[in-house]
């Protein structure tokens, strides 16, 4: 898998959305408080056209900053679509990591320890076409759940028809991307029948426990081993 966070095509894909980050388009601004030296700041904009009585079009876009405790600002991106998702990961190398997308195929990685940011664009973004495993990655994060003693990724999400949808990954080099992901739905239907929930948490054991969606919910785990094993699997 390709990234293309630095292509012109993506240029030109973000491009086309500019207009609505004007003062005319902004909604409302939300302070957040990172860590104790770093604030978060998400500014809302929204675009509605084609209204009429009882039907209408809107785009929303965020814009996410980071300041530091004098005010500066470290980190910046502009997000078009999805439902825009962030999180603090103090990683196992001690770097402290915030991460910001609003789906798989757009994310960045913005390393506080280091200053440094790193993104990824998948082709599928620019290219719905695209052979690159499309449906596999057309799902919106809600949440990472990591394992700093083995370095694995829990993620949980939601795809394009509001199922509930889990993908493991290797977080052992965040500046490394792409990351190294495998989405858990055929698995988990292979051996239980049914897709996945939710990824609840990693144990003291390194299984990671998952709710499998049946008719009566149940708990499976996943030992470190069979998730590294899945993440070999093309």
């Amino acid at each position: 898998m390709k990234n293309y966070a630095n292509s012109i095509a993506y240029g030109k894909y973000l491009e086309q959305y500019n207009y609505i980050f004007e003062k005319t388009y902004f909604i409302k601004q939300a302070i957040h408080s990172l860590t104790e030296d770093i604030k978060l700041i998400i500014d809302n904009y929204n675009h509605s056209y084609d209204i009429t009585h009882n039907y209408g079009k809107s785009i929303s876009c965020q814009n996410i900053t980071l300041q530091d405790k004098t005010g500066n600002e470290i980190f910046t991106a502009r997000y078009a679509f999805g439902k825009l998702f962030h999180q603090y990961i103090k990683h196992s190398n001690n770097n402290e990591y915030f991460i910001a997308g609003n789906d798989l195929m757009e994310f960045s990685i913005y390393n506080i320890t280091k200053s440094e940011e790193y993104k990824f664009v998948s082709e599928c973004r620019i290219d719905e076409e695209s052979d690159e495993g499309c449906d596999n990655e057309f799902w919106y994060i809600k949440e990472w759940i990591y394992n700093p003693t083995n370095n694995l990724i829990a993620i949980n999400g939601q795809d394009l028809m509001n199922c509930a949808t889990i993908t493991v990954g290797d977080f052992t080099n965040p500046e490394m991307l792409p990351l190294k992901f495998k989405n858990l739905h055929k698995v988990l239907a292979d051996q239980y029948g049914d897709g996945p929930c939710n990824a609840i948490r990693w144990t003291d054991r390194n299984c990671l426990e998952l709710e499998v969606c049946e008719e009566n919910t149940r708990t499976v785990s996943l030992t470190e081993q069979e998730i590294v094993s899945i993440l070999r699997t093309k």
